[in-house]
């Protein structure tokens, strides 16, 4: 579906806005989180919101759908949060605030999900937030790729400023030694390093 129906261009704008009030208010409402509060993996959450669209897609219930979803134990707290959804949800309360008091969604993504709901395209927004989550992860990567190859020469170059003196000009430093004459203290550091180590 494209981004630009109203009801998505009103979610974004939701989304960027302070939390919900009437959402706020439910939530503080409850005794204790649903999950554990845990930072879970992005791409789980993806399969997550991708899964509970197309699962509404072929007509399962929600409350359904968390039960199942919630059988994926590799998820950890995710799973956890899913059971929680479940039994929230079965009691009559809206996703979007079942989702907020698992502490594992972003408040945006509550408010979006809160959106949906209002104007029954739930299952465009959860896969819409799937596609976040992914581009989000494909990002996170990238940038981890673009950071790996400078570290590695740093601690290269830092490796090789270590090593260097002891190994290259352990026989200049003995001749320093022999000469008796007065060693200007940054040598004098050198030199001291590399004896520590060697020993």
């Amino acid at each position: 579906e494209s981004p630009k129906e109203p009801g998505v261009r009103l979610g974004l704008r939701r989304a960027t806005s302070p939390a919900n009030p009437a959402l706020k208010r439910e939530s503080t409402n409850s005794p204790a989180a649903l999950g554990n509060g845990k930072r879970v993996d992005g791409r789980a959450l993806s399969v997550f919101s991708r899964s509970l669209a197309t699962m509404m897609r072929a007509g399962i219930a929600i409350d359904r759908s968390l039960g199942l979803l919630s059988q994926q134990n590799e998820w950890g707290a995710l799973a956890s949060a899913c059971r929680g959804m479940q039994q929230s949800v079965s009691r009559g309360e809206r996703l979007s605030v079942a989702m907020h008091k698992t502490q594992v969604f972003e408040a945006f993504e509550c408010a979006l999900v809160e959106v949906g709901e209002r104007t029954g395209s739930l299952d465009r927004v959860l896969l819409q937030l799937a596609e976040l989550r992914e581009k989000a992860v494909e990002s996170n990567l990238r940038l981890r790729s673009s950071l790996a190859y400078p570290a590695f020469l740093f601690l290269a170059s830092l490796t090789a400023m270590l090593l260097a003196p002891p190994l290259v000009l352990r026989g200049q430093f003995e001749l320093l030694r022999q000469s008796g004459g007065a060693i200007p203290l940054p040598t004098q550091l050198m030199v001291s390093v590399s004896d520590f180590l060697l020993s």
